[in-house]
């Protein structure tokens, strides 16, 4: 009888602590779910440009929600219609709605869509069916460096301004690579610093993770020329060009070094000068009409390479090269 006590207490004390790390197992798995649900929700209610967007079943606080607010901005390039400022109401320190600020109303932002929609086919134009995820990530990262500029301004930091105006800070850089990255099937998120207040992308390529850094290999004072100090690189390599104290949505190791010591070669340098600004191999009248068509905007559903254009190598699109290229073309 004594034993069969002493069993019964052993037993009771093994079921409560089965019940205490099931509750533990449960809460850790929840405060996971409440995260992730927590980025979806706000997720959906900006693609949906909600004015109110009701957080009350994840209660979080503000620094969580400020973490997951931006999160999703840095994560999402399509959300350019959406202010990095926000307000929120809160009941006994859990906040339960929040209010988005958008910079577009609706319309405006189909419009934009359109135009970046516009500008991705085209990039996507050069792309060779036969390449791989690394050709494409290295023609898609020089065609950012030769056809666009750093914004000194500033004011360029989203995609719709960095298609719109040519030019962009790091975040324009970031978030445009990513969307064509992404549009060419290849998986592209950030990673950001706040010590050098900046921000580039990562990248998987044949299942490895890289770091690429378009705004540092776009040098401005070197038109017409791409580098690839900050291409594909490991953590490892990444840091021996000053990143540092980097972090993103999630904790992603860069861990391959497959291509730290690789030169690469630019697959768009061959066009450079020679008036064939859509890259098909062949100068002719098609090129000529692109060139007159960029002098107001950018024509939809062909490449355009700047670069192509310079015949002169003055650094600028002008009505020599115009007539350079009409002359070659014409006769």
């Amino acid at each position: 009888m004594r034993f069969y006590n002493v069993f019964l207490k052993i037993l009771c004390c093994v079921a409560c602590v089965a019940v205490m790390l099931m509750f533990l197992c449960s809460f850790e798995e929840n405060s996971i779910i409440t995260e992730d649900s927590l980025y979806d929700s706000i997720l959906i209610g900006m693609l949906s440009m909600e004015e109110i967007i009701d957080v009350s079943r994840h209660s979080p606080e503000s620094a969580l929600l400020q973490r997951e607010f931006t999160a999703v901005l840095k994560n999402n390039p399509e959300l350019y219609y959406v202010s990095t400022k926000f307000s929120y109401d809160a009941v006994g320190g859990k906040i339960i709605r929040l209010y988005p600020s958008y910079s577009m109303n609706e319309t405006q932002r189909e419009l934009a869509r359109e135009v970046c929609n516009a500008e991705i086919q085209r990039a996507l134009l050069l792309i060779d069916e036969n390449a791989c995820d690394m050709e494409k990530a290295l023609l898609l990262h020089d065609y950012l460096c030769l056809n666009f500029s750093y914004d000194e301004s500033l004011s360029s930091d989203n995609m719709y301004s960095f298609f719109d105006k040519k030019q962009g800070t790091c975040q324009g850089y970031t978030y445009t690579y990513m969307a064509l990255l992404r549009a060419a099937g290849i998986e592209c998120t950030f990673v950001a610093s706040d010590s050098m207040m900046h921000i580039w992308n990562i990248a998987k390529i044949d299942g490895e993770w890289y770091h690429v850094d378009v705004t540092w290999d776009d040098y401005p004072e070197m038109f017409a020329s791409v580098e690839y100090d900050s291409f594909l690189k490991s953590d490892d390599a990444i840091r021996k060009t000053s990143h540092r104290d980097w972090f993103g949505k999630e904790e992603i190791g860069c861990n391959s070094y497959k291509y730290d010591n690789m030169s690469f070669i630019s697959p768009l340098k061959s066009f450079i000068g020679t008036g064939d600004v859509n890259c098909d191999g062949t100068l002719d009248v098609l090129d000529l009409v692109l060139l007159e068509s960029e002098k107001g905007q950018f024509p939809n559903n062909h490449a355009f390479l700047i670069p192509a254009a310079d015949i002169d190598g003055d650094r600028a699109l002008t009505d020599i090269d115009s007539a350079l290229i009409r002359q070659s073309v014409l006769g």
